[in-house]
């Protein structure tokens, strides 16, 4: 009986020691992400600072220059924005036709079913 308890006791043990292992390195690794994240941010903002500095090394005329780049970036994007949305929509209206079309089939089909059960 006493050889029962020490061997359930042993299984305790090493149960709880794998428990804790576990948690041990899932905590690392979610330490090992913060650290990523923590890098990227400061690299982040390293380049923001280089950039803010960069402009404001610039004259006036440079800075509308800038800008003016700056506009005609954010107008492409708008537009192939635009272009994706469109395109999303033709997929959408298609795959809606296509389901439409599959509900009138399954309806059709069940009413072959009643009929031929009719039968």
């Amino acid at each position: 009986m006493n050889n029962l308890i020490k061997g359930i006791d042993n299984i305790k043990k090493a149960y709880d020691t794998h428990k804790k292992e576990k948690e041990k390195a899932r905590l690392e690794k979610e330490a090992a992400e913060i650290r990523a994240q923590q890098e990227k941010i400061a690299a982040e903002k390293e380049a923001l600072d280089k950039e803010r500095n960069r402009l404001l090394g610039l004259s006036d005329k440079e800075m509308m220059a800038e800008l003016i780049f700056a506009i005609r970036g954010f107008y492409n994007q708008v537009h192939e924005i635009e272009e994706t949305q469109c395109s999303i929509s033709s997929r959408l209206s298609e795959i809606e036709d296509r389901l439409d079309s599959l509900a009138d089939d399954v309806d059709s089909l069940e009413v072959r079913v009643y009929n031929s059960e009719d039968d």
